[in-house]
């Protein structure tokens, strides 16, 4: 059990010093808005495809 414990603290340990992580350019609030922003412009994407195919499939069936 102990070891375990040791494990997970050595690897979060890791995880914070890791370069990527270590420099926080962004706030958290920065950083949920560009996901959020990402995700609306996926949305939008998708959409425009669902219509895309809908509108080829619609002209199959004619």
């Amino acid at each position: 059990m102990e070891n375990s414990v040791d494990n997970m603290m050595k690897s979060s340990l890791s995880v914070a010093s890791s370069p990527y992580l270590a420099k926080p350019l962004r706030s958290i609030a920065q950083a949920k808005a560009e996901q959020d922003e990402k995700r609306r412009l996926e949305a939008i994407k998708n959409q425009k495809l669902q219509s895309k195919i809908s509108d080829a499939a619609r002209k199959k069936e004619h």
